[in-house]
């Protein structure tokens, strides 16, 4: 939901969906659950899309403390990285929008890395310089 929410596609389309899927309660109860969801979800969806800006991937080659790291970073914004998930706040998210933060500022990425959630949860990483990202994965050597 959160994603069609954000890409601004027709939410009641997707409620059908569900519901002819037998994936919601029954009846008034199907439509009171998914009217309550949609509300929490149109609230992230709406952080989301004030902050959204064209993206792509990034083909990351990097050499990091005699580490090779290839792949490829998705969704790079010019103004950095941009993620949410229709979860609450965790640790392992942080953790994760880390690693991906220091991976794009070591590839010479220069904006802040975000994570919208529910509830107004939130993860926001500053922008490193090139140095200091390859250098922090080993600070503690």
């Amino acid at each position: 939901m959160l994603n069609t929410l954000v890409e601004e596609e027709d939410a009641e389309r997707l409620f059908r969906r569900f519901r002819a899927a037998g994936e919601l309660p029954y009846g008034a109860f199907g439509e009171i659950c998914w009217d309550a969801q949609r509300q929490e979800m149109q609230q992230l969806a709406s952080r989301v899309i004030a902050c959204r800006k064209p993206s792509q991937s990034l083909e990351v080659d990097l050499l990091c403390n005699g580490v090779q790291l290839t792949g490829w970073l998705p969704q790079v914004q010019e103004d950095g990285l941009l993620r949410w998930r229709p979860s609450l706040i965790s640790v392992a998210q942080g953790v994760q929008l880390w690693l991906e933060h220091l991976v794009y500022c070591a590839s010479g990425g220069s904006g802040e890395s975000r994570l919208f959630l529910r509830k107004e949860g939130e993860w926001r990483f500053p922008p490193l310089d090139k140095a200091q990202a390859i250098a922090l994965p080993g600070a503690t050597d």
